[in-house]
């Protein structure tokens, strides 16, 4: 995705927890969209990225999970499970694109939610990149769109309005998805972490 704001050189400030905001999202597209090489399980497995957070909160505690999974994953153990899960020729395992949660008589009828995504990305000027050819309702493409969002410094309303309209509707359903498939091992760390940060986000946004 590129963002009209970041073509022309704006680069907001970020306060840290919009900072921290961002890059997870970055983090959990980049894990949703390729598997996780030895340089990413490194960091994740060492990251002290939470450390100030309320030690005891669901998403603290799937972090810790997802970084002891990550401390004693093998790279090619994790393609191996990316490809279980996500790849294949013709159905996988488990559908990574909104489309197959939403809509009337999903799975696999959420039409009209990709066009309306197609339409909102447009108004925010918010393109894919050239080349790139990721659909716009597979959850790395929104996830991404949400760190745009947020480093571009669009408010914590409009921010809030794409997310309640194309994160909330349907993630956790995928991440519930991820977490009880009989391959993920790794993958249920990702799923139940992202899933645990999602509600972070959703309760941070009816408080502000």
């Amino acid at each position: 995705m590129n963002a009209t704001a970041s073509a022309i050189g704006v680069e907001p400030r970020l306060e840290p927890e919009d900072r921290l905001r961002a890059d997870l999202y970055a983090l959990f597209a980049r894990l949703l969209v390729a598997p996780a090489d030895a340089e990413l399980l490194r960091l994740i497995g060492t990251s002290p990225l939470l450390d100030h957070a309320v030690p005891d909160s669901p998403f603290v505690i799937a972090w810790a999970r997802l970084g002891a999974a990550s401390r004693v994953m093998d790279p090619a153990a994790s393609a191996d499970e990316f490809d279980a899960l996500f790849g294949g020729i013709g159905h996988s395992e488990i559908s990574l694109f909104a489309s197959h949660y939403v809509g009337g008589g999903a799975p696999g009828a959420g039409t009209g939610f990709l066009v309306d995504l197609r339409a909102d990305l447009a108004q925010r000027g918010f393109g894919r990149k050239t080349g790139e050819n990721l659909p716009e309702d597979h959850i790395a493409a929104i996830l991404e769109t949400m760190r745009l969002m947020i480093e571009s410094g669009e408010t914590v309303s409009e921010q809030r309005a794409f997310f309640d309209a194309f994160v909330a509707s349907w993630t956790t359903a995928c991440c519930t998805a991820i977490a009880h498939a009989r391959l993920a091992n790794f993958y249920r760390s990702v799923a139940e972490s992202l899933r645990e940060f999602l509600a972070v986000e959703g309760q941070s946004f009816e408080i502000g």
